[in-house]
């Protein structure tokens, strides 16, 4: 299993675990959720569901550029989506560093750069081939 395998599975993992999460929320649920949003923060079930839809579908993304998943679209679709990802946690990063939390400042922000990092790698890295054939 290669470099890029390793980070696809470990990334498809981590965005399903914070689709959960915010599922959790949106259904609801308190658990930590003053300490990271801050009282009057809170953006709404819908947001959250919007949050998590967009996790699930980019743990498919990633899922299908490490050839655990195939998806209707070609490999330079997925790549650009993966690039897509990659900028977008790097914004999430920035913006969190000038958060108002400190949880949101000190965890998140690196979180979320180290996700659009593990994304950039996915995507520059040569794609997996299998005994099944190769992605097209």
């Amino acid at each position: 299993m290669g470099l890029g395998r390793n980070i696809g599975i470990g990334l498809s993992f981590v965005l399903l675990l914070l689709a959960a999460l915010h599922i959790y929320y949106a259904a609801g649920g308190q658990w930590g959720q003053n300490i990271i949003l801050g009282r009057s923060a809170d953006p709404g079930p819908l947001a959250k569901l919007v949050v998590a839809a967009l996790c699930v579908i980019g743990s498919a993304i990633v899922a299908a550029r490490s050839n655990l998943l195939r998806l209707p679209v070609g490999r330079g679709v997925v790549r650009g989506m993966l690039y897509a990802m990659a900028a977008a946690f790097a914004a999430v990063s920035i913006d969190n560093v000038a958060s108002v939390t400190t949880v949101e400042r000190m965890v998140f922000a690196p979180v979320a750069a180290v996700l659009a990092v593990a994304a950039v790698l996915l995507a520059a890295s040569p794609w997996p081939t299998t005994s099944r054939g190769d992605y097209k």
